[in-house]
């Protein structure tokens, strides 16, 4: 039977926070939507938790399926979703009582066909807002939301907005199962190209838990995951200048890559990451190749931190190598030589 919304939760080994999760969704002043727990193999009590909570709400509908990852995991809840909208929640996170109310206030009087709120992030000692403008964007114009959420780095991630199952289905949209890192960002690239509306809200009622997080820049991110990010936003930024072209959309897209080829550089050359020299030039090779395309506007060089700048000017394995060798075996020198560069 045919709802408004289709929440999709993924579950994976989740038992110490399922409860708080599903609570939060059950509990919310909008009330016309199906929610859809997929369990994707968990070998802990997170089963047994989503049948609990199944069997005393006829809203919540159960998928076992073998360990296939939170993309499969995702896909299965959209094959079996009847909701003219779709939202996507972690199952470590949570969501205030108003979160989907929110959304449907708005589309009562502006139809619209992607919807973003701002976030909660809790940390173990402290809680951080991202907020976003309310504002409404149509046609061209959609490329300043664009910017909006890219400067503010939310443009991906699933969980914070609101999709319309028709333009998923009718565009074959799905999270790809063979990326394991960045996916979501990926399947909010694909549906924003088959769009022509947005609409953002200021409200943070959702609640990323945060307590384990470490920032990009934290020696413990691989450079793996870090080449991954900066195939995103390569990808992200031709696809975006392919349909559209803001100038300040792309400046902040060529700022982002900057940023991850940095820390994908601090990564790669960590004494404990074990990566051969044809890995290290490969990495170096392919930024270069792309900081030199056509397609690269180099405006964007005074907003970027100059150490960061530095290091991806580097061309040379050797050089790159000593200067990281000092970095991790003389941090201490590293950070005082830093800040006296930055003043």
């Amino acid at each position: 039977m045919e709802t408004k919304l289709s929440v999709i939760i993924p579950v994976y080994n989740a038992q110490a926070f399922l409860e708080k999760c599903i609570e939060s969704v059950l509990t919310q002043s909008f009330t016309d939507f199906e929610l859809i727990l997929v369990n994707d193999g968990s070998v802990d009590a997170s089963g047994q938790i989503c049948n609990s909570f199944a069997a005393k709400d006829h809203r919540v509908n159960v998928i076992h399926q073998k360990n296939q990852g939170v993309s499969n995991a995702r896909n299965n809840g959209l094959n079996n979703a009847c909701g003219q909208y779709v939202a996507f929640i972690d199952s470590d996170d949570w969501v205030e009582p108003d979160f989907f109310q929110a959304y449907f206030d708005e589309l009562k009087n502006n139809p619209t066909q992607l919807m973003y709120q701002g976030f909660t992030n809790d940390f173990h000692d402290r809680v951080s807002y991202l907020h976003l403008p309310h504002k409404r964007y149509r046609d061209e114009s959609i490329t300043e939301a664009l910017y909006e959420v890219e400067f503010r780095e939310c443009l991906g991630g699933a969980c914070n907005k609101l999709f319309e199952k028709k333009i998923i289905e009718e565009n074959k949209i799905r999270f790809d199962p063979q990326i394991s890192y960045g996916e979501d960002k990926i399947f909010t690239l694909q549906y924003c190209l088959n769009i022509n509306s947005i609409t953002l809200l200021d409200c943070c009622y959702y609640h990323y838990n945060r307590a384990q997080d470490t920032s990009l820049s934290n020696t413990h991110h691989s450079s793996k995951k870090l080449e991954i990010l900066l195939e995103i936003e390569h990808k992200l930024f031709n696809r975006i200048n392919e349909k559209y072209f803001n100038e300040k959309f792309l400046k902040a897209i060529n700022g982002r890559y900057v940023s991850f080829s940095k820390y994908a550089l601090i990564s790669m050359y960590r004494p404990t990451e074990n990566r051969d020299k044809s890995d290290r030039l490969n990495l170096l090779k392919k930024i270069h190749r792309f900081m030199n395309s056509n397609v690269f506007d180099t405006s964007f060089d005074r907003d970027v931190p100059k150490v960061g700048g530095f290091l991806i000017g580097l061309k040379s394995d050797w050089g790159l190598k000593l200067m990281m060798s000092v970095r991790y075996r003389f941090n201490k020198i590293y950070l005082l030589f830093r800040s006296e560069r930055t003043k």
